[in-house]
C-alpha cells in the first residue's frame, strides 16, 4: 500500500538519461582498457549508484524498482552489444542472438536483485 493517497507519475526522461550516462561510462570504459572486468564493473557500478539512489529515496515498490533497473541496464549495454570491437572483446565469436540472449538474462538476475535492494519498506497503516 505504498503511497495510499498520491500517485506518482512517471519521470521516464530522469531514467533515460541514467542510462545514456551509463552507455557514456561503459563505452569509455570499454574503449580505453579492453578488460572485461572493468568493463562489466562500471555497468556493475551505475546499476549500484541507481539502487543506493532508490533505496535512499524509499518510494519505489518491487515491480517499479526493476522496470527501472532493467531499463537503465539495457541502455547502459547497448555500447557492449553494438560495437563490434568492443563486442569481439566480450563475446568473441558468438553470434549476436546469444549474445543479446547473455545480454537479457544477465540485466534480468541483476534488475531483480537490485529491485529487491531498492523497494521500499512495509508500511503499516
Amino acid at each position: 500500500m505504498n503511497h495510499l493517497f498520491y500517485r506518482e507519475k512517471e519521470t521516464w526522461w530522469q531514467w533515460l538519461i541514467w542510462g545514456v550516462l551509463g552507455a557514456l561510462v561503459t563505452y569509455y570504459i570499454a574503449t580505453t582498457t579492453q578488460s572485461e572486468e572493468y568493463i562489466f564493473g562500471s555497468l556493475f557500478g551505475v546499476i549500484t549508484l541507481l539502487t543506493w539512489r532508490m533505496h535512499f529515496t524509499k518510494r519505489f515498490s518491487f515491480i517499479r524498482a526493476f522496470k527501472i533497473s532493467f531499463f537503465v541496464f539495457s541502455f547502459s549495454s547497448m555500447p557492449l552489444i553494438l560495437t563490434k570491437p568492443i563486442k569481439q572483446i566480450i563475446f568473441g565469436d558468438v553470434d549476436l542472438a546469444f549474445g543479446l540472449l547473455f545480454s537479457a538474462v544477465a540485466g534480468i538476475i541483476l534488475s531483480l536483485v537490485s529491485s529487491f535492494i531498492a523497494k521500499s519498506p512495509k508500511q503499516y497503516y
